[in-house]
């Protein structure tokens, strides 16, 4: 069981580190940020973080999700390279580049427990 799980996230990887890379570099341009670079892993309780250095990390578990969901997280820790927390400020600024956010975060929030298995 552990043999196959690790070979379905290894294929998870191989096939979306290129779409990843291509929507980050997509949204700092966007955003006008520049990530340090970004890393896939097995985060117990977040979907992505963004260090002060500038690293994007992202849930593993995120791979089993639509592109959609994908594209929310990592729009959503670039912007914290703009502006920290997730106050007013942070949403207000989300939703002039995704108005639809509320949605996807909800989603996300729903089937997480489901997700992360």
């Amino acid at each position: 069981e552990n043999k196959l799980r690790k070979l379905f996230f290894d294929w998870l990887m191989m096939k979306y580190t290129p779409y990843i890379e291509k929507k980050i570099k997509q949204y700092s341009k966007m955003l006008d940020v520049i990530p340090n670079g970004f890393q896939i892993k097995n985060l117990k309780t977040k979907w992505g973080s963004a260090t002060v250095s500038g690293d994007i990390h992202l849930n593993l578990h995120l791979l089993k999700t639509s592109r959609k969901m994908i594209d929310y997280v990592i729009l959503h820790e670039l912007a914290h390279l703009r502006i920290r927390g997730h106050g007013y400020d942070f949403w207000a600024y989300l939703g002039k580049f995704m108005p639809d956010y509320e949605k996807r975060k909800n989603w996300l929030e729903v089937n997480q427990v489901e997700i992360m298995k």
